[in-house]
């Protein structure tokens, strides 16, 4: 059986936006994560970073990261001596990797 789980994904508007162009925000950001067909998304690709630092190291599928998640890497390096490593994966578009937490 196939492996399932859930991705929460979100957009916010303001005073000047109408329901509208939140909704097509929205389903721009989805429709881009559903097409990569990566497991983790860009936003939780940061957030794991550091409990699979303390973990020991691993390693999961994304898209392109996020700035944050490059900040995250940087910091983690410099707390915890890990290194953060992106392995383009050739059968995928350009910005699909693997990312590789390794523990110092």
């Amino acid at each position: 059986a196939a492996a399932q789980g859930t991705t929460v994904l979100s957009e916010t508007g303001h005073k000047d936006c109408s329901a509208e162009e939140v909704a097509e925000r929205l389903l721009a950001q989805t429709k881009a994560w559903l097409s990569k067909r990566v497991p983790i998304d860009g936003h939780l690709a940061s957030q794991l970073l550091l409990p699979m630092a303390l973990a020991g190291g691993g390693s999961f599928v994304t898209a392109a990261p996020t700035a944050q998640f490059h900040g995250q890497a940087k910091l983690l390096g410099v707390w915890l001596g890990a290194r953060v490593e992106l392995v383009a994966i050739p059968a995928k578009s350009g910005d699909v990797v693997r990312v590789v937490v390794h523990r110092a």
